[in-house]
C-alpha cells in the first residue's frame, strides 16, 4: 500500500512538474475556433509557421502584400494586431521587429527562429542579410525551431506538430538533394539580381549571385553600377531575376546590355518554395542547355 501511494504521488508530482515546465510560462490565447493565435512579421514566414501548425494555429503576418520589410514601421495598428497573439515569431534581423519585441505585452512572447542560422554579412551594409527564408536548409531549422516553440506552448497537440514537421523536413530534405544534383552541373554559373536576396541559396549551392543595386540603402554612384554590369558581362550572366515593381525598368535595360532573360521573382511571396524552384529551373535550363551546346562545338 505504502508503495502504490508513493508511486501515485510521484506520478503526480511528475505531471504537476511536466505542466508547469511546457505552458506555465504565460496563459494560453486561443483563436474561437480554438487555435493557437501566433503572429509574425513576413507572409514567407507565416506559411512556415502554417505548414508546421495545421489547422491547430492561427497566424497573423503583419506586413501587406508588397511591402518593404527592411522599410516597414510598425504603428498602432500593427501593435494591436498582436494583442491576441501567444507568440510573435521573428528572424530576429528586421529593425521592425526589434521594436516590435521591445513594446510586445507581456502575455506574448518573441521566438526568434533563425537563433540556429549563420548569418551573411556583407550583402545589406552593416547587418546581417535578412532573407534567410531563401534557402530550403534555412527553412528546415528555422521549421525546427517553430515547431519546438508550439510544441511548448500547447503541448497537448505535441504529436502533431511533430509530425509535421517530421512531414516538411522530408520534403525539404528530398527538394535539397534534387536540386543540389541538378545544379552541379553548372558550377559557377552566375545570375543577377537587383537586391540581394538569393545570398542564402547561393550559400548552399554552387552558383554566383551579382546584385546591381546598393548594399544597406546607400546611394549608388554611375561608377558603382557600370562595375557591377562589367562584372555580370564577365561572368557570363544569362539570367536576370527581378522583384514585381520597381525592378523591372533597370532589369529591362540591363538585359538589353547583358543580352540576358530577365525571370519575374518575389522573395516576399508566400509560396516561397514555388519561388526557388523557378530559380533552379531556369538556372538549370539556361546554363545547362547552354553547356550542352558547348560540348557539342
Amino acid at each position: 500500500m505504502r508503495m502504490t501511494r508513493l508511486s501515485s504521488c510521484v506520478g503526480l508530482l511528475a505531471v504537476i512538474a511536466m505542466l508547469a515546465g511546457s505552458c506555465g510560462r504565460k496563459k494560453e490565447i486561443s483563436a474561437p475556433d480554438g487555435r493557437l493565435e501566433v503572429a509574425t512579421g513576413l507572409a514567407p514566414v507565416g506559411s512556415l509557421i502554417r505548414a508546421v501548425g495545421g489547422d491547430s494555429v492561427a497566424v497573423t503576418v503583419l506586413l501587406e502584400s508588397g511591402a518593404d520589410p527592411e522599410q516597414f514601421d510598425p504603428g498602432a495598428t500593427a501593435m494591436k494586431s498582436l494583442s491576441k497573439s501567444r507568440v510573435f515569431f521573428t528572424l530576429g534581423m528586421l529593425p521592425f521587429e526589434k521594436k516590435i519585441v521591445g513594446n510586445l505585452d507581456n502575455h506574448t512572447a518573441a521566438c526568434n527562429i533563425t537563433e540556429n542560422i549563420e548569418p551573411i554579412w556583407g550583402t545589406h551594409g552593416d547587418e546581417a542579410d535578412p532573407h534567410v527564408w531563401m534557402s530550403v536548409r534555412n527553412l528546415k531549422a528555422m521549421a525546427q525551431t517553430v515547431a519546438a516553440e508550439l510544441c511548448r506552448t500547447r503541448p497537448s497537440a505535441d504529436r502533431y506538430f511533430k509530425s509535421r514537421l517530421e512531414q516538411l523536413e522530408n520534403k525539404l530534405d528530398s527538394l535539397d538533394s534534387s536540386w543540389n544534383a541538378r545544379i552541379a552541373p553548372i558550377n559557377g554559373k552566375a545570375f543577377v539580381v537587383g537586391h540581394p536576396t538569393l545570398s542564402y541559396f547561393t550559400r548552399d549551392y554552387p552558383v554566383r549571385q551579382i546584385a546591381t543595386g546598393a548594399e544597406g540603402h546607400k546611394e549608388q554612384t554611375a561608377r558603382d553600377i557600370r562595375n557591377r554590369i562589367d562584372e555580370a558581362k564577365g561572368a557570363g550572366a544569362r539570367l536576370i531575376f527581378a522583384q514585381p515593381g520597381n525592378e523591372g525598368r533597370m532589369a529591362r535595360d540591363l538585359a538589353t546590355q547583358l543580352g540576358a532573360e530577365i525571370v519575374e521573382f518575389d522573395p516576399m511571396s508566400p509560396e516561397t518554395l514555388v519561388q526557388l524552384e523557378t530559380v533552379v529551373d531556369k538556372l538549370t535550363e539556361t546554363y545547362g542547355k547552354r553547356q550542352s551546346h558547348n560540348q557539342a562545338d
